[in-house]
């Protein structure tokens, strides 16, 4: 309503402005007329009632004249005659201040005086005729024009309301709801104007900017699915190559059992046991070792099985050191210390986790001599839990910093790595809500640090 205002009041006010002038301009025409018509008939009828006086004066004297304007007031005939004198005669005066030969209004009335000829010197006809009616008329005519301004108004008033909210405001509540619903994500709806005016062009440009809004969604949400399943095929695939990685570890891992297994095999086969006794105990052996084996391979299917973000409060340290327990067999191979320490839980996918964090831990054994050590150290704290997986390596140039988490960067000799795993860690470790920090120091070493939250983001 604050725009029907702004509409509505100046071309109000200009109507009542012009219908007060107009009706203002008519009452005073009206009593222009009645006014002249007045005069006009007072100096028609004085002119002739002059004559007849001015003969019965001739006549009989003022007795005779003073006689017949008593008959002729008699008459009522709408005006009032009597002949009065302003000088010092028999006549009474006038009852007004006369005007000579002229006219005044006083008292309601309204008085005309005309003089009679040089026989009757000071002698005059006052005609008096009340103006009552006149001003009567006119204020009923002011009471109609006012109830006909204040109709008028009224209904212009609502005749504008009726076709500014069936035009422009029932449009405009449309429009405001259409656009709300859109900023709440509803990019289905539409205003649906159909008015062929400047409402009608915007509602179609916000329906069309709604269509573009909804085709930009659709674009976005399928490109936002076309990444995700981007990004799990790299994780997929550098899970893979760490499995590829742990391959030779694994292998020596199955190795022990196997020859375990196979040694027993044998000895029951050929029946070299004394006794059920040394049988039980070696079937017993073959099934340890088989348990131990199949606990291996579940572990490397476990950690190789893609999968949805699941989380779960998980200890830390259990989780680093199952990654570290993986990588053992390479760390002795390279002739590297590995140690976990430290405490911390956080609410993350273990999983997931666990692969950044062998990432990140065989990273820093291929980077650390022979005789070195690479560290992981578990903390928590009110701010979040953080992994520092620091080696003693020769540490990375400044110029490899800023591109350390792109795809496919990697500063090993081919065929040593993909250049995916500190990519694939990175995308992990934002996906939880967390950060990945990175120290080194050329000639002494590195350390990363994941940094995640306590508590799911």
């Amino acid at each position: 309503m604050r725009l029907a205002w702004k509409v509505n009041l100046p071309s109000t006010l200009l109507m009542c402005a012009a219908l007060l002038l107009l009706t203002f301009t008519g009452v005073s025409r009206e009593e222009g007329l009645f006014d002249h018509e007045m005069r006009q008939d007072h100096a028609v009828l004085g002119a002739a009632l002059a004559g007849a006086l001015d003969d019965a004066w001739t006549r009989g004297g003022p007795e005779a004249a003073q006689a017949l304007a008593g008959r002729l007031d008699a008459e009522h005939l709408g005006v009032r005659v009597r002949l009065v004198s302003a000088g010092a005669s028999n006549l009474p005066a006038p009852a007004v201040e006369p005007v000579v030969g002229g006219d005044r209004v006083a008292d309601g009335w309204r008085y005309t005086w005309v003089p009679l000829g040089d026989e009757a010197p000071g002698a005059a006809i006052e005609l008096r005729e009340s103006v009552a009616p006149a001003m009567a008329y006119l204020a009923a005519t002011r009471l109609r024009m006012g109830v006909l301004l204040l109709t008028l108004l009224a209904a212009t008033a609502a005749l504008d309301a009726w076709v500014l909210d069936r035009t422009v405001f029932r449009p405009i509540r449309r429009m405001v709801a259409h656009a709300r619903r859109v900023a709440a994500g509803n990019l289905t709806s539409r205003a649906g104007l159909t008015a062929v005016d400047e409402i009608g062009d915007l509602g179609a440009e916000l329906d069309r900017m709604a269509e573009a809004l909804q085709g930009t969604a659709n674009r976005l949400t399928e490109e936002a699915a076309l990444r995700h399943r981007v990004t799990d095929q790299l994780r997929h695939a550098e899970r893979l190559a760490s499995i590829g990685r742990l391959a030779a570890g694994i292998a020596h891992e199955l190795g022990t059992p196997l020859n375990v297994v196979m040694a027993h095999g044998h000895r029951l086969e050929r029946w070299e046991v004394a006794g059920e006794a040394e049988a039980r105990s070696s079937g017993r052996t073959v099934a340890q070792q088989a348990a131990r084996m199949a606990g291996i391979v579940r572990q490397l299917l476990d950690f190789a099985r893609p999968g949805q973000l699941v989380r779960a409060r998980t200890d830390l340290v259990d989780l680093t050191g199952q990654a570290a327990s993986l990588l053992s067999t390479k760390a002795r191979h390279a002739g590297v210390a590995l140690e976990v320490h430290g405490a911390g839980a956080a609410c993350v996918d273990a999983r997931q986790i666990e692969q950044a964090v062998l990432n990140l831990v065989s990273n820093a054994i291929d980077a650390t001599p022979a005789g070195g050590e690479v560290r992981v150290a578990v903390a928590e704290d009110p701010d979040g839990a953080s992994i520092e997986v620091a080696d003693t390596g020769s540490g990375i140039a400044a110029e490899h910093v800023a591109h350390l988490f792109e795809p496919f960067f990697t500063t090993k000799e081919v065929g040593r790595g993909t250049g995916l795993g500190l990519s694939v860690s990175y995308g992990i470790v934002r996906e939880h809500g967390g950060r990945i920090e990175v120290d080194t120091d050329p000639g002494h070493g590195s350390t990363f640090r994941i940094v995640l939250p306590t508590s799911p983001t």
